[in-house]
């Protein structure tokens, strides 16, 4: 099953990537880092503000993750002029998300 023309292997392979999301209903566009893709709805997460570690930021500090439905979506794309998530950030947001 292709997601937003991506077959699972590209899927893993774009986590971290930076995206940005327009909706079909035309609401602000949202931009963020790919966490992941759910392979039976479609539903994008992606992390927001994710520039520093996350063992950088207080206890007190907001972290996002947009929850986005793929009924939403008008279009998916990735923007390779942002700086990928490093690896060892994708992991602390792993451990924090699952």
């Amino acid at each position: 099953m292709e997601l937003y023309k991506m077959e699972p292997k590209l899927i893993e392979e774009n986590r971290g990537s930076f995206f940005r999301v327009l909706f079909r209903n035309d609401q602000i566009p949202v931009e963020g880092f790919l966490w992941n893709i759910d392979p039976v709805s479609g539903t994008l997460f992606l992390l927001k503000d994710a520039s520093s570690t996350i063992s950088s930021h207080s206890e007190e500090a907001e972290h996002r993750v947009y929850s986005i439905m793929s009924d939403a979506v008008r279009s998916f794309d990735k923007d390779d002029s942002v700086q990928p998530l490093p690896s060892q950030d994708l992991l602390e947001w792993d451990q924090l998300l699952t």
